[in-house]
């Protein structure tokens, strides 16, 4: 996405950017691009929504720790966030 606004990231831009909402990355790289960082957002969201649908696959213990979430009551979820400060 951003090559094609003609700006290429090297390794060492994309991981010191992890992490980084991808609007701040767009206005941080594309300073006066045709497009807004909120538009440069929604199409790399786009892409990575593509790629998931197509290629994705869960991490080791992911599908596990998603079906205990699952079976949590939500007086224990609402604790587990708060204590694991998961509130974003």
């Amino acid at each position: 996405m951003f090559a094609e606004l003609g700006v290429e990231l090297t390794e060492a831009d994309l991981l010191e950017t992890t992490g980084v909402r991808i609007d701040d990355v767009a206005a941080a790289f594309l300073p006066g691009a045709r497009l807004t960082p909120a538009e440069v957002a929604g199409r790399v969201t786009d892409l990575v929504i593509a790629y998931v649908r197509r290629d994705g696959e869960p991490m080791p213990g992911v599908p596990e720790a998603i079906a205990l979430w699952r079976s949590c009551q939500g007086r224990v979820r609402r604790v587990a966030v708060r204590a694991l400060n998961l509130n974003a």
